[in-house]
Protein backbone atom coordinates (compact mmCIF):
# COMPACT_ATOMS: atom_id res chain seq x y z
CA UNK A 1 0.00 0.00 0.00
CA UNK A 2 0.86 3.68 -0.03
CA UNK A 3 1.05 6.12 2.17
CA UNK A 4 0.39 9.92 -0.07
CA UNK A 5 3.74 11.54 1.98
CA UNK A 6 5.57 8.61 0.80
CA UNK A 7 6.24 6.59 -2.21
CA UNK A 8 4.98 3.09 -1.61
CA UNK A 9 2.60 1.45 -3.53
CA UNK A 10 -1.91 1.16 -1.69
CA UNK A 11 -3.93 3.48 -1.19
CA UNK A 12 -4.91 3.22 2.73
CA UNK A 13 -7.47 4.32 5.06
CA UNK A 14 -5.79 5.44 8.01
CA UNK A 15 -8.98 5.41 9.69
CA UNK A 16 -9.76 4.54 13.27
CA UNK A 17 -11.85 1.68 13.43
CA UNK A 18 -15.41 2.70 12.68
CA UNK A 19 -17.71 2.78 15.55
CA UNK A 20 -21.09 1.21 13.78
CA UNK A 21 -24.30 3.11 12.97
CA UNK A 22 -25.02 5.60 15.64
CA UNK A 23 -28.31 6.20 16.91
CA UNK A 24 -30.71 8.94 15.80
CA UNK A 25 -29.02 12.22 17.14
CA UNK A 26 -25.96 10.88 18.19
CA UNK A 27 -22.32 11.96 17.86
CA UNK A 28 -19.25 10.23 16.48
CA UNK A 29 -17.43 10.70 19.80
CA UNK A 30 -14.52 10.85 17.18
CA UNK A 31 -15.35 14.68 16.19
CA UNK A 32 -14.48 16.16 19.04
CA UNK A 33 -10.97 14.77 18.87
CA UNK A 34 -10.35 16.71 15.39
CA UNK A 35 -11.53 19.55 16.68
CA UNK A 36 -8.78 18.48 19.66
CA UNK A 37 -6.36 17.96 17.35
CA UNK A 38 -6.83 21.67 15.13
CA UNK A 39 -6.43 23.49 18.10
CA UNK A 40 -3.21 22.18 18.33
CA UNK A 41 -2.39 22.17 14.98
CA UNK A 42 -2.33 18.25 15.04
CA UNK A 43 -4.46 17.41 12.16
CA UNK A 44 -3.14 16.58 8.69
CA UNK A 45 -5.04 17.32 5.21
CA UNK A 46 -4.51 18.92 2.18
CA UNK A 47 -7.79 20.96 2.34
CA UNK A 48 -7.80 24.02 3.87
CA UNK A 49 -11.84 24.74 4.45
CA UNK A 50 -12.00 25.49 8.05
CA UNK A 51 -13.69 22.87 10.44
CA UNK A 52 -13.88 19.16 10.98
CA UNK A 53 -15.61 17.50 7.46
CA UNK A 54 -18.59 14.98 8.99
CA UNK A 55 -21.10 12.87 7.30
CA UNK A 56 -24.35 13.77 8.28
CA UNK A 57 -26.49 10.76 8.28
CA UNK A 58 -30.15 11.76 7.71
CA UNK A 59 -33.58 9.91 8.99
CA UNK A 60 -35.26 6.99 6.34
CA UNK A 61 -31.74 5.58 5.46
CA UNK A 62 -32.66 2.33 5.33
CA UNK A 63 -30.39 0.47 3.14
CA UNK A 64 -32.53 -0.56 -0.63
CA UNK A 65 -32.59 -4.36 -0.96
CA UNK A 66 -31.99 -5.51 -4.36
CA UNK A 67 -34.83 -5.27 -6.99
CA UNK A 68 -37.08 -3.03 -4.45
CA UNK A 69 -36.73 0.17 -6.36
CA UNK A 70 -34.52 1.74 -9.66
CA UNK A 71 -31.58 3.54 -8.74
CA UNK A 72 -33.06 6.73 -10.19
CA UNK A 73 -36.20 6.45 -8.06
CA UNK A 74 -33.94 5.92 -5.03
CA UNK A 75 -31.78 9.19 -5.91
CA UNK A 76 -34.48 11.20 -6.33
CA UNK A 77 -35.93 10.10 -2.75
CA UNK A 78 -32.12 10.68 -1.26
CA UNK A 79 -32.56 14.48 -3.10
CA UNK A 80 -35.90 15.25 -1.39
CA UNK A 81 -34.50 14.38 2.13
CA UNK A 82 -31.42 16.30 1.48
CA UNK A 83 -33.49 19.58 0.21
CA UNK A 84 -35.42 19.40 3.57
CA UNK A 85 -32.30 18.98 5.31
CA UNK A 86 -30.83 21.96 3.79
CA UNK A 87 -34.19 23.93 4.18
CA UNK A 88 -33.55 22.80 7.60
CA UNK A 89 -29.94 24.14 8.16
CA UNK A 90 -30.85 27.89 6.95
CA UNK A 91 -33.78 28.00 9.24
CA UNK A 92 -31.08 27.22 12.03
CA UNK A 93 -29.07 29.49 10.92
CA UNK A 94 -26.38 27.09 10.30
CA UNK A 95 -25.74 27.68 6.54
CA UNK A 96 -26.25 31.59 6.05
CA UNK A 97 -23.93 34.47 6.42
CA UNK A 98 -23.97 35.79 9.77
CA UNK A 99 -24.47 39.53 10.66
CA UNK A 100 -20.69 40.18 11.24
CA UNK A 101 -19.29 38.46 7.44
CA UNK A 102 -18.51 35.44 9.02
CA UNK A 103 -19.15 32.24 6.89
CA UNK A 104 -21.66 29.18 7.01
CA UNK A 105 -21.11 27.43 10.35
CA UNK A 106 -21.84 24.10 8.13
CA UNK A 107 -20.29 23.87 4.18
CA UNK A 108 -22.18 21.02 2.57
CA UNK A 109 -19.14 19.61 0.41
CA UNK A 110 -20.92 16.38 -1.43
CA UNK A 111 -24.69 15.33 -1.70
CA UNK A 112 -24.40 11.53 -1.50
CA UNK A 113 -26.18 10.46 -4.75
CA UNK A 114 -27.91 7.03 -3.91
CA UNK A 115 -27.82 7.60 0.28
CA UNK A 116 -29.96 9.74 2.48
CA UNK A 117 -26.22 11.76 3.54
CA UNK A 118 -24.84 15.39 3.32
CA UNK A 119 -21.10 15.53 3.95
CA UNK A 120 -19.54 19.07 5.16
CA UNK A 121 -17.14 20.82 7.13
CA UNK A 122 -18.88 21.61 10.55
CA UNK A 123 -17.10 24.99 11.80
CA UNK A 124 -16.93 24.17 15.42
CA UNK A 125 -18.19 22.10 18.64
CA UNK A 126 -21.60 23.84 18.67
CA UNK A 127 -22.12 23.33 14.90
CA UNK A 128 -22.42 19.85 15.20
CA UNK A 129 -24.24 19.79 18.28
CA UNK A 130 -27.12 21.84 17.04
CA UNK A 131 -26.60 19.54 13.56
CA UNK A 132 -27.36 16.65 15.84
CA UNK A 133 -30.88 18.20 16.65
CA UNK A 134 -32.32 19.25 13.82
CA UNK A 135 -35.00 16.45 13.31
CA UNK A 136 -34.03 15.20 9.74
CA UNK A 137 -30.69 14.13 11.26
CA UNK A 138 -30.21 10.78 12.47
CA UNK A 139 -26.56 10.81 13.24
CA UNK A 140 -23.54 12.85 12.81
CA UNK A 141 -19.76 10.97 11.85
CA UNK A 142 -16.61 11.36 11.40
CA UNK A 143 -15.92 11.74 7.60
CA UNK A 144 -12.84 9.76 7.44
CA UNK A 145 -10.09 10.95 5.79
CA UNK A 146 -7.90 8.21 3.55
CA UNK A 147 -4.24 8.78 2.97
CA UNK A 148 -1.78 6.96 0.18
CA UNK A 149 -0.46 4.35 1.68
CA UNK A 150 3.21 3.07 0.03
CA UNK A 151 4.90 -0.15 0.15
CA UNK A 152 4.20 -11.43 -13.71
CA UNK A 153 1.55 -12.65 -12.03
CA UNK A 154 -0.87 -12.98 -15.78
CA UNK A 155 1.01 -16.31 -16.75
CA UNK A 156 0.17 -18.26 -13.38
CA UNK A 157 -3.15 -17.50 -13.15
CA UNK A 158 -3.55 -18.50 -16.94
CA UNK A 159 -4.96 -14.74 -17.71
CA UNK A 160 -2.64 -14.10 -20.66
CA UNK A 161 -3.78 -17.75 -21.87
CA UNK A 162 -7.58 -16.54 -21.54
CA UNK A 163 -6.88 -13.55 -23.14
CA UNK A 164 -5.16 -15.14 -26.32
CA UNK A 165 -8.36 -17.61 -26.45
CA UNK A 166 -10.91 -14.42 -26.31
CA UNK A 167 -11.70 -13.30 -22.90
CA UNK A 168 -9.71 -10.05 -22.73
CA UNK A 169 -12.71 -8.07 -21.19
CA UNK A 170 -14.01 -6.99 -24.00
CA UNK A 171 -17.55 -5.41 -23.35
CA UNK A 172 -16.59 -4.67 -19.51
CA UNK A 173 -16.71 -1.47 -17.96
CA UNK A 174 -13.70 -0.87 -14.59
CA UNK A 175 -13.94 1.86 -13.06
CA UNK A 176 -10.93 2.64 -11.00
CA UNK A 177 -11.08 5.06 -7.51
CA UNK A 178 -7.42 6.08 -6.88
CA UNK A 179 -5.12 9.34 -7.78
CA UNK A 180 -4.49 11.35 -10.60
CA UNK A 181 -3.95 9.31 -13.59
CA UNK A 182 -1.44 10.14 -16.73
CA UNK A 183 -3.94 10.14 -19.53
CA UNK A 184 -1.38 10.31 -21.95
CA UNK A 185 0.72 7.27 -21.65
CA UNK A 186 -0.55 4.92 -24.70
CA UNK A 187 -1.49 2.40 -21.58
CA UNK A 188 -4.25 4.69 -20.67
CA UNK A 189 -5.46 5.95 -24.15
CA UNK A 190 -2.28 8.54 -24.68
CA UNK A 191 -4.88 11.78 -24.93
CA UNK A 192 -6.17 13.61 -22.05
CA UNK A 193 -9.53 14.09 -24.56
CA UNK A 194 -11.93 11.91 -23.19
CA UNK A 195 -13.03 9.67 -24.67
CA UNK A 196 -10.07 8.50 -25.91
CA UNK A 197 -9.28 4.87 -26.82
CA UNK A 198 -8.89 3.04 -23.21
CA UNK A 199 -10.00 5.67 -21.06
CA UNK A 200 -13.97 6.41 -21.85
CA UNK A 201 -15.28 9.10 -18.62
CA UNK A 202 -13.77 10.38 -15.52
CA UNK A 203 -14.56 12.46 -12.73
CA UNK A 204 -12.34 14.45 -9.84
CA UNK A 205 -13.80 14.00 -6.28
CA UNK A 206 -11.14 15.44 -4.74
CA UNK A 207 -11.00 18.80 -6.29
CA UNK A 208 -14.22 20.03 -7.48
CA UNK A 209 -13.91 18.43 -11.03
CA UNK A 210 -10.82 19.42 -11.47
CA UNK A 211 -8.49 17.15 -14.44
CA UNK A 212 -8.09 13.56 -13.72
CA UNK A 213 -4.84 13.86 -15.45
CA UNK A 214 -1.51 14.89 -14.32
CA UNK A 215 2.39 14.07 -14.45
CA UNK A 216 2.92 14.96 -11.21
CA UNK A 217 5.25 11.92 -9.99
CA UNK A 218 3.33 12.25 -6.16
CA UNK A 219 -0.04 12.97 -7.93
CA UNK A 220 -0.50 10.17 -10.33
CA UNK A 221 2.31 7.16 -9.85
CA UNK A 222 0.15 4.98 -8.18
CA UNK A 223 -3.59 5.87 -10.05
CA UNK A 224 -0.98 5.76 -13.49
CA UNK A 225 0.36 2.03 -12.43
CA UNK A 226 -3.56 0.70 -10.84
CA UNK A 227 -5.44 1.49 -14.06
CA UNK A 228 -2.74 -0.29 -16.60
CA UNK A 229 -3.13 -3.46 -14.29
CA UNK A 230 -6.34 -4.01 -14.85
CA UNK A 231 -5.68 -3.49 -18.70
CA UNK A 232 -2.52 -5.75 -19.01
CA UNK A 233 -5.13 -8.70 -17.43
CA UNK A 234 -7.94 -7.20 -19.65
CA UNK A 235 -6.40 -5.64 -22.49
CA UNK A 236 -10.08 -4.70 -24.18
CA UNK A 237 -11.78 -3.63 -21.10
CA UNK A 238 -12.83 -0.18 -20.68
CA UNK A 239 -11.47 2.17 -17.92
CA UNK A 240 -13.39 4.92 -15.85
CA UNK A 241 -10.75 6.85 -13.71
CA UNK A 242 -12.48 8.45 -10.60
CA UNK A 243 -9.83 10.95 -8.72
CA UNK A 244 -10.57 11.14 -4.76
CA UNK A 245 -6.94 11.39 -3.48
CA UNK A 246 -5.60 13.54 -1.90
CA UNK A 247 -8.71 14.57 -0.32
CA UNK A 248 -9.80 10.82 -0.04
CA UNK A 249 -13.04 11.50 2.70
CA UNK A 250 -15.57 8.61 3.20
CA UNK A 251 -17.98 10.43 1.31
CA UNK A 252 -15.68 11.05 -1.90
CA UNK A 253 -15.12 7.28 -2.38
CA UNK A 254 -18.43 6.24 -1.54
CA UNK A 255 -19.38 9.41 -4.42
CA UNK A 256 -17.23 7.51 -6.46
CA UNK A 257 -18.97 4.30 -6.58
CA UNK A 258 -22.41 6.05 -6.56
CA UNK A 259 -20.98 8.02 -10.20
CA UNK A 260 -20.22 4.45 -11.51
CA UNK A 261 -23.88 3.27 -10.28
CA UNK A 262 -25.18 6.26 -11.96
CA UNK A 263 -23.09 5.98 -15.30
CA UNK A 264 -23.65 1.60 -14.93
CA UNK A 265 -24.27 1.41 -18.98
CA UNK A 266 -21.59 3.37 -19.78
CA UNK A 267 -20.03 6.81 -20.84
CA UNK A 268 -18.30 8.26 -23.83
CA UNK A 269 -19.07 4.80 -25.90
CA UNK A 270 -17.81 2.75 -23.77
CA UNK A 271 -18.93 -0.61 -21.85
CA UNK A 272 -21.21 -0.57 -19.05
CA UNK A 273 -19.99 -0.24 -15.85
CA UNK A 274 -19.19 -4.07 -14.14
CA UNK A 275 -16.53 -3.45 -12.05
CA UNK A 276 -14.99 -0.92 -9.27
CA UNK A 277 -11.47 -1.43 -7.72
CA UNK A 278 -10.00 -0.12 -4.94
CA UNK A 279 -6.43 -0.50 -3.49
CA UNK A 280 -7.36 1.48 -0.28
CA UNK A 281 -7.20 0.45 2.52
CA UNK A 282 -7.28 1.16 6.85
CA UNK A 283 -8.55 1.02 10.10
CA UNK A 284 -7.85 -2.52 11.92
CA UNK A 285 -10.95 -4.66 12.26
CA UNK A 286 -10.76 -7.91 13.54
CA UNK A 287 -14.34 -8.88 11.75
CA UNK A 288 -16.37 -7.59 8.66
CA UNK A 289 -17.42 -3.56 8.80
CA UNK A 290 -20.59 -3.44 7.65
CA UNK A 291 -21.46 0.05 8.27
CA UNK A 292 -20.86 3.81 6.81
CA UNK A 293 -21.43 5.23 3.40
CA UNK A 294 -18.41 3.19 1.29
CA UNK A 295 -20.24 -0.12 2.47
CA UNK A 296 -23.62 1.07 2.16
CA UNK A 297 -22.47 2.63 -1.96
CA UNK A 298 -20.81 -0.86 -2.78
CA UNK A 299 -24.60 -2.43 -1.69
CA UNK A 300 -25.70 -0.52 -3.68
CA UNK A 301 -23.61 -1.16 -6.67
CA UNK A 302 -23.93 -4.87 -6.16
CA UNK A 303 -27.20 -4.52 -6.52
CA UNK A 304 -26.83 -2.43 -10.10
CA UNK A 305 -25.04 -5.25 -11.60
CA UNK A 306 -21.48 -3.94 -10.24
CA UNK A 307 -18.23 -6.08 -8.43
CA UNK A 308 -16.90 -3.88 -5.57
CA UNK A 309 -13.18 -4.81 -4.90
CA UNK A 310 -10.49 -3.77 -2.64
CA UNK A 311 -6.83 -4.02 -1.41
CA UNK A 312 -6.58 -5.91 2.47
CA UNK A 313 -4.10 -3.28 3.30
CA UNK A 314 -0.26 -4.11 3.66
CA UNK A 315 0.08 -3.72 7.70
CA UNK A 316 1.08 -7.38 7.69
CA UNK A 317 -1.49 -8.57 10.40
CA UNK A 318 -2.74 -12.08 10.72
CA UNK A 319 -6.48 -11.88 12.24
CA UNK A 320 -7.43 -8.15 10.81
CA UNK A 321 -7.98 -6.14 7.70
CA UNK A 322 -8.70 -3.08 6.80
CA UNK A 323 -11.34 -0.98 5.96
CA UNK A 324 -13.11 -0.81 3.29
CA UNK A 325 -11.94 -4.55 2.37
CA UNK A 326 -13.56 -5.87 5.25
CA UNK A 327 -17.36 -5.02 3.88
CA UNK A 328 -19.09 -7.54 2.96
CA UNK A 329 -20.56 -6.13 0.02
CA UNK A 330 -16.90 -6.10 -1.00
CA UNK A 331 -14.56 -8.79 -2.61
CA UNK A 332 -11.28 -8.73 -0.31
CA UNK A 333 -8.27 -9.12 -1.96
CA UNK A 334 -4.75 -10.08 -0.66
CA UNK A 335 -1.40 -10.62 -1.91
CA UNK A 336 0.83 -13.65 -2.75
CA UNK A 337 4.33 -13.72 -4.32
CA UNK A 338 4.35 -13.79 -7.97
CA UNK A 339 7.75 -15.41 -8.67
CA UNK A 340 10.13 -17.61 -6.60
CA UNK A 341 12.53 -15.59 -4.73
CA UNK A 342 11.11 -12.42 -5.86
CA UNK A 343 12.44 -9.40 -5.19
CA UNK A 344 11.48 -7.19 -1.83
CA UNK A 345 12.62 -4.73 0.62
CA UNK A 346 10.61 -4.17 3.69
CA UNK A 347 8.44 -1.18 3.83
CA UNK A 348 6.41 0.07 6.11
CA UNK A 349 4.11 -0.31 7.99
CA UNK A 350 5.11 -3.86 8.03
CA UNK A 351 8.36 -4.19 8.13
CA UNK A 352 8.40 -7.62 7.67
CA UNK A 353 10.45 -10.62 6.01
CA UNK A 354 9.75 -13.20 4.37
CA UNK A 355 13.20 -15.95 3.72
CA UNK A 356 11.79 -17.93 1.48
CA UNK A 357 9.71 -15.93 -1.13
CA UNK A 358 8.16 -18.83 -3.38
CA UNK A 359 5.07 -18.72 -5.83
CA UNK A 360 1.61 -18.31 -4.21
CA UNK A 361 2.88 -18.20 -0.45
CA UNK A 362 0.78 -15.09 1.23
CA UNK A 363 3.65 -11.90 1.28
CA UNK A 364 4.13 -11.51 5.01
CA UNK A 365 3.01 -7.70 4.49
CA UNK A 366 -1.02 -8.92 3.50
CA UNK A 367 -3.16 -8.27 5.56
CA UNK A 368 -5.25 -11.23 6.17
CA UNK A 369 -8.96 -12.42 8.41
CA UNK A 370 -11.90 -14.69 8.49
CA UNK A 371 -13.05 -12.05 5.86
CA UNK A 372 -10.25 -11.75 3.36
CA UNK A 373 -11.74 -13.31 0.51
CA UNK A 374 -9.26 -14.15 -2.58
CA UNK A 375 -5.79 -13.85 -3.64
CA UNK A 376 -4.24 -12.31 -6.12
CA UNK A 377 -0.20 -12.02 -7.67
CA UNK A 378 2.10 -9.08 -6.72
CA UNK A 379 5.41 -7.65 -5.77
CA UNK A 380 7.44 -7.30 -9.04
CA UNK A 381 4.05 -6.08 -11.61
CA UNK A 382 5.05 -4.49 -14.45
CA UNK A 383 2.76 -1.34 -15.35
CA UNK A 384 2.29 1.67 -17.19
CA UNK A 385 4.85 4.58 -15.33
CA UNK A 386 3.68 8.07 -14.75
CA UNK A 387 4.99 10.41 -17.38
CA UNK A 388 6.06 7.29 -19.67
CA UNK A 389 7.58 3.76 -19.67
CA UNK A 390 7.32 0.98 -17.20
CA UNK A 391 7.89 0.44 -13.70
CA UNK A 392 7.18 -2.30 -10.79
CA UNK A 393 4.47 -1.97 -8.38
CA UNK A 394 4.14 -3.86 -5.23
CA UNK A 395 2.24 -4.41 -2.37
CA UNK A 396 -1.80 -5.32 -2.35
CA UNK A 397 -2.19 -2.12 -4.62
CA UNK A 398 -1.10 -4.32 -7.66
CA UNK A 399 -3.14 -7.32 -6.21
CA UNK A 400 -6.12 -5.70 -6.53
CA UNK A 401 -6.49 -4.27 -10.01
CA UNK A 402 -4.78 -7.74 -11.23
CA UNK A 403 -8.14 -9.54 -9.50
CA UNK A 404 -10.45 -6.51 -10.85
CA UNK A 405 -9.09 -7.63 -14.45
CA UNK A 406 -9.62 -11.11 -13.92
CA UNK A 407 -13.31 -10.56 -12.92
CA UNK A 408 -13.48 -8.42 -16.37
CA UNK A 409 -12.02 -11.56 -17.98
CA UNK A 410 -14.57 -13.67 -16.31
CA UNK A 411 -17.37 -11.55 -17.13
CA UNK A 412 -16.20 -11.77 -20.47
CA UNK A 413 -17.04 -15.30 -20.57
CA UNK A 414 -20.02 -15.22 -18.51
CA UNK A 415 -22.42 -12.10 -18.53
CA UNK A 416 -24.52 -13.60 -15.45
CA UNK A 417 -22.13 -13.16 -13.22
CA UNK A 418 -22.46 -9.48 -12.56
CA UNK A 419 -23.28 -8.40 -9.48
CA UNK A 420 -23.01 -11.91 -8.17
CA UNK A 421 -20.52 -11.64 -5.98
CA UNK A 422 -21.11 -14.86 -4.06
CA UNK A 423 -20.94 -16.74 -7.63
CA UNK A 424 -17.41 -14.66 -8.21
CA UNK A 425 -15.77 -15.71 -5.20
CA UNK A 426 -17.35 -19.83 -5.62
CA UNK A 427 -16.04 -20.02 -8.98
CA UNK A 428 -12.50 -18.52 -8.18
CA UNK A 429 -12.33 -20.37 -4.56
CA UNK A 430 -13.43 -23.78 -6.42
CA UNK A 431 -10.59 -23.58 -9.16
CA UNK A 432 -7.96 -21.20 -7.76
CA UNK A 433 -4.59 -22.57 -5.88
CA UNK A 434 -3.50 -22.82 -2.26
CA UNK A 435 -2.20 -20.57 -0.69
CA UNK A 436 0.81 -21.29 1.46
CA UNK A 437 0.33 -19.32 4.65
CA UNK A 438 -3.08 -18.84 4.38
CA UNK A 439 -4.84 -22.55 4.95
CA UNK A 440 -8.09 -22.87 3.20
CA UNK A 441 -7.85 -19.17 1.01
CA UNK A 442 -6.98 -19.71 -3.02
CA UNK A 443 -5.19 -17.48 -5.31
CA UNK A 444 -7.20 -17.28 -8.71
CA UNK A 445 -6.68 -19.11 -11.85
CA UNK A 446 -8.93 -17.39 -14.75
CA UNK A 447 -8.00 -20.01 -16.80
CA UNK A 448 -9.24 -22.59 -14.39
CA UNK A 449 -12.44 -20.35 -13.34
CA UNK A 450 -13.67 -19.32 -17.47
CA UNK A 451 -13.53 -23.87 -18.07
CA UNK A 452 -15.31 -23.70 -14.69
CA UNK A 453 -12.90 -25.97 -13.14
CA UNK A 454 -12.67 -28.00 -16.09
CA UNK A 455 -15.64 -30.17 -15.07
CA UNK A 456 -16.72 -30.79 -18.83
CA UNK A 457 -15.90 -32.37 -21.67
CA UNK A 458 -13.19 -35.02 -22.24
CA UNK A 459 -12.49 -38.12 -23.38
CA UNK A 460 -11.29 -39.63 -19.90
CA UNK A 461 -7.98 -40.48 -21.27
CA UNK A 462 -6.67 -44.14 -20.31
CA UNK A 463 -8.30 -44.14 -16.59
CA UNK A 464 -5.09 -44.73 -14.97
CA UNK A 465 -4.14 -47.91 -13.35
CA UNK A 466 -4.49 -46.65 -9.26
CA UNK A 467 -1.05 -46.28 -9.24
CA UNK A 468 1.33 -49.08 -7.14
CA UNK A 469 2.17 -46.46 -4.37
CA UNK A 470 6.01 -45.79 -5.53
CA UNK A 471 7.53 -42.61 -3.82
CA UNK A 472 10.37 -42.40 -6.19
CA UNK A 473 10.45 -39.52 -9.15
CA UNK A 474 11.91 -39.48 -12.15
CA UNK A 475 10.20 -36.00 -13.27
CA UNK A 476 9.35 -33.54 -11.68
CA UNK A 477 8.27 -33.38 -7.66
CA UNK A 478 5.37 -31.62 -6.10
CA UNK A 479 3.92 -31.77 -2.58
CA UNK A 480 0.79 -30.60 -1.17
CA UNK A 481 -1.80 -30.97 1.40
CA UNK A 482 -5.84 -31.02 0.85
CA UNK A 483 -8.03 -30.38 4.41
CA UNK A 484 -11.11 -33.10 3.82
CA UNK A 485 -13.21 -33.87 1.16
CA UNK A 486 -14.12 -31.32 -1.90
CA UNK A 487 -10.54 -30.04 -1.35
CA UNK A 488 -8.59 -29.67 -3.94
CA UNK A 489 -5.32 -28.27 -5.82
CA UNK A 490 -4.14 -27.16 -9.21
CA UNK A 491 -0.93 -28.40 -10.26
CA UNK A 492 2.28 -27.93 -11.14
CA UNK A 493 1.99 -25.24 -8.33
CA UNK A 494 -1.59 -23.99 -8.63
CA UNK A 495 -1.24 -22.91 -12.59
CA UNK A 496 -1.10 -24.87 -16.19
CA UNK A 497 1.70 -25.80 -18.45
CA UNK A 498 2.49 -26.23 -21.97
CA UNK A 499 3.56 -28.76 -24.04
CA UNK A 500 4.77 -27.79 -27.04
CA UNK A 501 4.85 -31.49 -28.86
CA UNK A 502 2.43 -34.73 -28.92
CA UNK A 503 3.45 -37.29 -25.76
CA UNK A 504 3.09 -38.96 -22.44
CA UNK A 505 1.82 -37.33 -19.69
CA UNK A 506 2.25 -39.19 -16.72
CA UNK A 507 1.37 -38.22 -13.18
CA UNK A 508 1.97 -40.47 -9.70
CA UNK A 509 0.24 -39.48 -6.82
CA UNK A 510 1.49 -40.73 -2.94
CA UNK A 511 -1.01 -39.73 -0.19
CA UNK A 512 -1.34 -40.56 3.34
CA UNK A 513 -3.28 -43.94 4.01
CA UNK A 514 -6.71 -44.31 5.18
CA UNK A 515 -7.55 -41.65 3.00
CA UNK A 516 -8.90 -40.93 -0.92
CA UNK A 517 -7.36 -38.54 -3.17
CA UNK A 518 -7.90 -38.52 -6.63
CA UNK A 519 -5.97 -37.40 -9.72
CA UNK A 520 -7.04 -35.76 -12.61
CA UNK A 521 -5.77 -34.04 -15.85
CA UNK A 522 -7.19 -31.40 -17.82
CA UNK A 523 -6.40 -30.11 -21.44
CA UNK A 524 -7.65 -26.23 -22.67
CA UNK A 525 -10.31 -26.72 -25.95
CA UNK A 526 -11.96 -23.63 -25.81
CA UNK A 527 -12.24 -24.46 -22.31
CA UNK A 528 -10.81 -26.96 -19.60
CA UNK A 529 -12.14 -30.26 -20.31
CA UNK A 530 -10.83 -33.26 -18.26
CA UNK A 531 -9.07 -35.99 -20.50
CA UNK A 532 -7.93 -38.06 -17.79
CA UNK A 533 -8.51 -39.29 -14.47
CA UNK A 534 -7.30 -41.92 -11.57
CA UNK A 535 -10.46 -42.41 -8.89
CA UNK A 536 -8.90 -45.72 -7.04
CA UNK A 537 -10.33 -46.66 -3.60
CA UNK A 538 -6.98 -44.90 -2.17
CA UNK A 539 -4.66 -42.05 -2.79
CA UNK A 540 -2.22 -44.07 -4.55
CA UNK A 541 -3.15 -42.93 -8.60
CA UNK A 542 -1.73 -42.70 -11.81
CA UNK A 543 -2.57 -41.23 -14.93
CA UNK A 544 -0.18 -41.86 -18.42
CA UNK A 545 -2.08 -40.14 -21.05
CA UNK A 546 -0.93 -39.64 -24.50
CA UNK A 547 -1.68 -36.48 -25.87
CA UNK A 548 -1.28 -33.64 -28.46
CA UNK A 549 0.18 -30.44 -27.81
CA UNK A 550 -1.57 -27.64 -25.87
CA UNK A 551 -1.77 -26.64 -22.18
CA UNK A 552 -2.76 -28.94 -19.47
CA UNK A 553 -3.20 -29.07 -15.61
CA UNK A 554 -3.33 -31.67 -12.80
CA UNK A 555 -5.88 -31.46 -10.16
CA UNK A 556 -5.56 -33.43 -6.97
CA UNK A 557 -9.11 -33.80 -5.29
CA UNK A 558 -10.09 -35.06 -1.53
CA UNK A 559 -12.73 -37.72 -1.81
CA UNK A 560 -12.58 -38.46 1.38
CA UNK A 561 -9.39 -37.68 4.65
CA UNK A 562 -6.81 -34.95 4.69
CA UNK A 563 -3.24 -35.09 4.77
CA UNK A 564 -0.80 -34.05 2.82
CA UNK A 565 0.48 -35.96 -0.57
CA UNK A 566 3.54 -36.21 -3.36
CA UNK A 567 2.67 -35.93 -6.59
CA UNK A 568 5.48 -36.88 -9.26
CA UNK A 569 4.60 -35.29 -12.64
CA UNK A 570 6.52 -36.27 -16.47
CA UNK A 571 5.84 -33.87 -20.06
CA UNK A 572 6.61 -34.37 -23.16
Amino acid sequence: MLRYVTQLTLISLFAIASIGFLSAGTIDARIWEKFEDLAVNKDVRVDTTPGVRVVVQLKNNAVRTAGDQSPEDLAQQCEGAQNDFMDALRGAGLSKMNKDGKQDRFEVAVMLEYQYAVAGYALDEEAVKELAQLPQVEAVQLDVLNKLFTVEGRQITGSTQAASSGYTGAGVGVAVVDSNYDLLHPELGGSTNLPNSVVKGGYNFSSNNNSIHSRNQQDCYHGTGVASIVRRYAPQSDLYTLVVFPNAYDSNIAAAINWAVTNRNGTGGGAPIKVVTMSLGGGRYNGSCNSGVIHTAAGNALSNGIIVLAASGNDGWVGSTASPSCSSNIISVGSVWDANNAGYSPFPPAYCSDNNRRVDERTCYTNTSSVLDIYAPSEQVMCARCGGGTNALGGTSSACPAAAGMVAQLLDANSSYAGNKAAVLNVFQSTGANVAGDSGKKRINILAAIGGGGTTGGDGGDGGDGGDGSTGCSGDAYAGSLSGGNDSDVQPNGTYYQATRSGTHRGTLSGPSGTDFDLYLYKWNGSWQQVASSTSSNSNETISYNGTSGYYYWRVSSYSGSGSYDLCLDTP
